[in-house]
């Protein structure tokens, strides 16, 4: 009974309910109960791995996990369904259950495998007799080597395979990964091996390329927010628009698939056929002077590509400015602060970041659809295509040096977008099919990057919320600003575990 109630609450815990009047030694206020690492435990006094605080501590913090997790994502869910008004499913199979279901597993077995090869390497050292075989011998190099525990530990992601929905599985994996990429441009930057324009701006154009090419290929669905943003340009000049956004998209896809045919106007050449019964509207709008099929397509009163892109720019610029200015604005707000201490400084931030992210966004849409022009102008036939689309939107999203170092948010949050547009498209990569649960890989080698991140180079994870979450996984305490060193060795790993001890409230 005194065991089982030791996995429900802690020591302390009881200790301040005063129902444990009469305890060892660890009703001393002075006792604490410490994580177990390589550098505060010895062979000698080593435990076996289900009978220290340790495990208790880990027993208990998943079962709690699990129980508010559920609690909080079941009220929602059931909110959700109920403004929908569409049927309850079951209480095992909603997502309630699974997700805190799995993020406790995780946590469990996370800390449990993260000990065991610690421990274990600890017995390594101590074995002072040669492996016999050199299989043996590699293995135990692996197993001593200062990433070991992280990568081990890394198994614990097979945790989030317990999520039925295989959406909710990809979006998480998604955010995770485009998270650890962030933290290792951060890593890159502190070791100072990158030139001095590479940073998180490199992901926005192949994140354009993948959005702009799914988009006029029809192969998938991508946020509706990018949707209405790429889809502003083709109407450009039009007072009136007669043809929906959609049959532009048709038309688009038609064109790509016959790579990209001369234009002739129905104007002037009445007795031509067209490609299909939907352009018909626009080749009757387009100007007679346009020679080329994209042109017609994407700006049909503008004979000049270079002049749709200047009304386009003009017209988009003020309105994306207005966008940002109160969206930036709120996020000033919330820091009256720095307002309070330099309402100057803090004003002139606001312009700038405002005046950036406008032009970025603005000739990044504009870029995209004129690149599709220059290529049909320079490309030969026989390289015209679908895959056109992609190097126009790469070409497009190379607007985002403009912007490089304050709008990180847009390009994570783009890469996200891309990856799960990519994954869902109707021509998924074949060698994706070879593995099994693809996304639990994913996440799973996301866990081993963030793990070997933050004991090599700690100072690049940047997030509170993140530090906070690999402390959790790891049962280490709160360390104290600057404490942590950047480890490129198992000298330094003991280092900053001394440091975290340290910095531990006594």
């Amino acid at each position: 009974m005194r065991q089982l109630l030791d996995c429900l609450i802690s020591p302390e815990e009881l200790e301040a309910l005063k129902l444990r009047r009469n305890g060892p030694s660890r009703s001393n206020p002075d006792y604490k109960s410490e994580p177990f690492t390589a550098a505060n435990h010895s062979v000698g006094h080593s435990a076996p791995l289900g009978c220290g605080n340790g495990f208790k501590a880990t027993i208990r913090l998943s079962g709690r996990v699990f129980l508010v997790g559920s609690i909080i994502l079941t009220t929602v869910d059931r909110l959700r369904l109920r403004l929908r008004r569409s049927s309850k499913p079951r209480l095992w199979d909603g997502l309630g259950v699974r997700i805190p279901l799995s993020l406790s597993v995780l946590i469990l077995l996370h800390r449990i495998i993260h000990r065991m090869v610690l421990r274990l390497q600890l017995k390594l050292e101590s074995y002072q007799r040669k492996a016999p075989s050199r299989v043996l011998r590699i293995l135990k190099d692996a197993l001593l080597s200062p990433g070991a525990p992280s990568c081990a530990a890394a198994l614990s992601g097979i945790a989030l395979a317990s999520i039925p929905s295989q959406d909710a599985r990809l979006t998480i994996s998604t955010y995770v990964f485009t998270k650890t990429m962030e933290y290792l441009s951060n890593a890159l930057h502190i070791s100072d091996r990158t030139p001095w324009w590479f940073g998180s701006w490199t992901l926005f154009p192949f994140a354009l390329a993948q959005l702009f090419k799914v988009l006029l290929n029809g192969e998938g669905d991508i946020p509706l927010i990018y949707h209405k943003a790429l889809m502003t340009f083709p109407s450009t000049g039009t007072d009136h628009v007669r043809v929906p956004g959609h049959q532009t998209l048709t038309q688009m896809a038609d064109v790509a698939r016959i790579r990209f045919p001369k234009f002739k106007s129905a104007i002037l050449f009445p007795h031509k056929e067209n490609i299909s019964e939907v352009t018909k509207s626009v080749f009757r709008e387009a100007h007679p002077a346009i020679r080329h099929m994209s042109c017609a397509i994407s700006h049909p009163k503008y004979v000049s590509c270079s002049g749709a892109w200047v009304a386009y720019c003009l017209r988009q610029f003020q309105m994306n400015a207005q966008l940002f200015s109160a969206f930036y604005s709120i996020l000033f707000l919330s820091k009256l602060g720095s307002f309070r201490g330099s309402p100057w400084e803090t004003i002139s931030r606001l312009f700038n970041r405002t005046i950036k992210t406008s032009a970025f966004t603005t000739f990044a849409v504009a870029t995209s659809w004129s690149a599709l022009c220059l290529c049909q102008r320079l490309l030969p036939t026989k390289f015209l295509g679908p895959h056109v689309f992609y190097l126009s939107g790469f070409l497009g999203g190379l607007t985002a040096f403009i912007d490089r170092k304050e709008s990180r948010l847009l390009f994570l949050d783009a890469a996200r977008s891309a990856i799960l547009s990519w994954w869902k498209s109707k021509r998924q990569p074949r060698y994706l099919h070879r593995f099994l649960s693809p996304d639990v890989l994913l996440f799973m080698g996301s866990i081993a990057a963030l793990n070997i991140l933050y004991d090599f180079r700690p100072k690049a994870i940047t997030s509170k919320g993140t530090r906070d979450m690999m402390r959790l996984l790891r049962d280490m305490p709160r360390p104290s600003e600057g404490s942590l060193k950047d480890a490129s060795s198992p000298v330094s790993l003991n280092n900053n575990e001394e440091c975290l001890q340290q910095s531990a409230p006594k």
